[in-house]
């Protein structure tokens, strides 16, 4: 399988497995960007901050995630991430439902 990299205005994102439903991704966001808003009414996303504290930005708020913790974005949230105190690589995985 071969890996996608896309370049993005706030870093990169390489992509390592997309296939039936489930992607797994790093995610380089570059210190004070933020990746643009998204919706996912079907999809389950976790995420763990490798790199640096992260935050993300849902409708109920917006709360940090900190170097090597893990947080869930549950489906039909729209979701921002940001890169706080340098820049950071976030592991992406997501199970599409339905």
């Amino acid at each position: 399988m071969n890996t996608k990299m896309v370049t993005r205005p706030w870093g990169f994102e390489m992509v390592l497995f997309n296939k039936k439903g489930v992607t797994f991704k790093f995610l380089h966001i570059t210190s004070g960007k933020k990746t643009p808003s998204t919706y996912h009414k079907n999809k389950d996303i976790a995420v763990l901050a490798m790199d640096s504290n992260l935050y993300i930005t849902c409708r109920a708020g917006t709360w940090q995630v900190d170097k090597n913790q893990i947080q869930q974005i549950s489906p039909g949230n729209l979701q921002s991430l940001a890169a706080v105190g340098g820049d950071t690589v976030v592991a992406e995985l997501s199970f599409s439902k339905g």
